[in-house]
């Protein structure tokens, strides 16, 4: 293989921004408007239509289980990258005893500290806005009467098993009580390794042989419905990247790949699909998430044959959201639960459901952005504090005579 290493792929980075903005008005509807989500009651005359939507391909724009399906993907591509770019290109052998020896470990060293310090974050400011009374999450559940909001936050919680989630529980063992959301740290975490791992499976090996391994790890994990499975597409995605100039598919190729992709990542993720167009695929295969990440992994793979497509996801403001993407996934649910929900509960009162809504998300994400672009510049400049730190301490360890 020929690796490209220093090639930017600026539209990666566009989707992920788009991605971040879907995970969170997905929540924000799971919230006040449930059956755009999953069919509960119809409590509100537009109920019935929301559920028609919900059960369309139109419900694409605000999946936020497909939201995430791109984070995995994204991530996995960009391991990949790292992974099949080193000094060992080829040579499998070298690659195993040598790289990956380290590589798996350093994976989860790095990644801890990249997850950790907005995990921490995040879990200590709504455990400080459950202790003050700032979190509002049980009155707006129970005024939109969303079952999904109802099942958080209904247990006491304590100092001590915050601290614990917030540092290893969360990262580690998937504990998100405090921020459900970060449900899919873990996995991150997880999925760097197999990553790695599966380059060196890879390694050296002729690409049909790449292929049938990419199929058999990715088949076998989604039969035991494991989100790992994405990983493997990922590392797929970008061997073919990588190797798409010796590869001649024509643009058409690529069109029905978009096409099919949007409607594979549009399976509703908790409706029923019978007498529905998606009815085939239940059939098929009833894992919401098999049908996702095979659709969001189509899509992505139209992208790198279509440049408008890549232009438009490259536009200034997805490469700005690309880059605060993460810290607007940290802090969506605490903002929901707090600035958006007293916003709208004060209107919910006067009698304005639609417009408090309305009025509460663009106030919600306003801040949201606002607060995201400060989070990272603080996070920004405490790693490169924390670098110079960790460098100068190694420095002298190293000229001390009993490391020497």
């Amino acid at each position: 293989m020929t690796e490209k290493k220093a090639e930017k792929i600026y539209f990666l980075n566009g989707i992920k921004g788009m991605s971040a903005i879907i995970v969170v008005i997905y929540h924000l509807l799971s919230a006040v408007y449930p059956p755009i989500i999953n069919k509960t009651a119809l409590i509100r005359p537009e109920s019935l239509f929301l559920t028609k939507i919900g059960i369309s391909p139109l419900n694409i724009f605000f999946d936020g289980d497909l939201a995430v399906a791109f984070f995995f993907l994204i991530s996995g591509f960009f391991n990949a990258k790292t992974s099949f770019n080193t000094e060992f290109n080829g040579d499998s052998g070298n690659f195993i005893k040598k790289y990956l020896a380290l590589e798996p470990y350093k994976n989860l060293y790095k990644r801890y500290i990249r997850l950790t310090p907005y995990i921490f974050i995040s879990v200590m400011l709504i455990y400080i806005s459950l202790k003050t009374g700032l979190n509002k999450s049980h009155e707006l559940a129970q005024a939109a009467q969303s079952g999904w909001l109802f099942q958080f936050y209904n247990e006491p919680v304590n100092l001590g098993s915050t601290l614990a989630e917030a540092l290893y529980g969360n990262v580690f063992f998937g504990v998100c009580k405090l921020n459900p959301i970060l449900w899919c740290m873990h996995y991150i975490l997880l999925g760097s390794c197999c990553v790695v791992i599966t380059v060196a499976i890879v390694m050296g090996r002729d690409s049909k042989h790449r292929a049938m391994i990419y199929t058999a790890l990715f088949t076998v994990t989604m039969l035991a419905r494991t989100y790992i499975s994405v990983y493997f597409i990922a590392v797929a995605l970008y061997d073919y990247y990588n190797e798409r100039d010796n590869i001649k598919i024509p643009r058409y190729i690529y069109m029905a790949a978009l096409f099919v992709g949007l409607f594979f990542a549009s399976y509703p993720a908790e409706f029923p699909t019978d007498n529905t167009v998606y009815a085939v695929m239940s059939a098929i295969f009833d894992t919401p998430v098999f049908w996702h990440y095979i659709g969001a992994a189509l899509i992505i793979f139209a992208f790198f044959g279509i440049e408008e497509l890549q232009k438009f996801m490259s536009c200034r403001i997805l490469l700005f959201l690309g880059d605060i993407s993460y810290e607007i996934y940290i802090l969506g649910f605490l903002l929901q639960n707090t600035v958006f929900a007293s916003i709208f509960l004060y209107y919910y009162n006067k009698g304005y459901y639609g417009r408090g809504f309305l009025i509460a998300t663009v106030v919600t994400f306003a801040l949201l952005i606002i607060l995201s672009v400060i989070l990272k510049k603080v996070y920004y400049n405490f790693e490169k504090i924390c670098t110079g730190m960790f460098a100068s301490v190694k420095e002298r360890l190293l000229n001390c005579s009993f490391i020497r």
